[in-house]
């Protein structure tokens, strides 16, 4: 939306076929919540759900028998389930699967081309792996599983790439949602709203708030 996300655009979460018993919780969250995370959903199902095209619609579904850890819009509580949600309902709004989404209407556009969201991509460039403390040999190993549950995509378990590629989606976001080509990707009052805060943080040393979708911090008096 032009102006900005609007706080029904999920009301009624059907859309997303959310199947949570608590008939308050499945009609009361929005994308705004779940940008912010005061949805109340529980914060993480780790359960493995496979890689096929349906991972995303089967966490959901997972959701279904989990009870709320506080009314929608009370409190702020991170929550990854929230990030699945929404991941699910870009699958359902433009009909491809999360991962096709990333890289077809995000990556691609930004022009973030070592963006990648499977192992199987990873082979084709030269894509560090993450290490991890041995807990019985003290050594630094590499991480056994570098690429998360595939269903907890949408919350950032799989895509990976280059600095390069982070410094010009940040980029985008810096300069009022226009590409390093001139081209505007989202509009000046979208970026705005993604960077005003809507809930502050209970716990001042962690950060200020969440604005929709991002962290926000004030780090010796400079906003971050």
């Amino acid at each position: 939306a032009e102006d900005g996300i609007r706080d029904d655009l999920v009301t009624g979460v059907q859309t997303c076929a959310l199947p949570i018993s608590d008939r308050a919780l499945r009609e009361g969250v929005t994308v705004r919540h779940c940008l912010n995370h005061t949805s109340g959903l529980v914060g993480t199902v780790f359960v493995d759900t496979g890689r096929n095209e349906d991972t995303l619609a089967k966490q959901v579904a997972l959701l279904n028998d989990k009870h709320a850890y506080h009314p929608t819009g009370a409190l702020l509580s991170y929550c990854n389930s929230g990030m699945v949600l929404l991941g699910r309902l870009t699958e359902r709004l433009l009909e491809k699967p999360w991962h096709a989404a990333l890289l077809q209407d995000l990556a691609a556009p930004l022009g973030m081309h070592g963006v990648v969201t499977q192992p199987e991509q990873a082979l084709r460039g030269r894509y560090a792996v993450g290490h991890l403390r041995d807990a019985a040999s003290g050594d630094w190993v590499p991480d056994p599983h570098p690429f998360l549950f595939p269903g907890h995509m949408s919350a950032g378990s799989t895509p990976c790439g280059r600095a390069r590629d982070l410094a010009q989606f940040a980029g985008m976001h810096i300069d009022e949602g226009r590409t390093v080509e001139g081209s505007l990707f989202l509009s000046p009052s979208m970026v705005k709203a993604m960077q005003t805060r809507t809930v502050a943080s209970p716990v001042s040393l962690l950060n200020a708030g969440f604005g929709l979708g991002w962290g926000l911090y004030d780090w010796c008096g400079t906003r971050i």
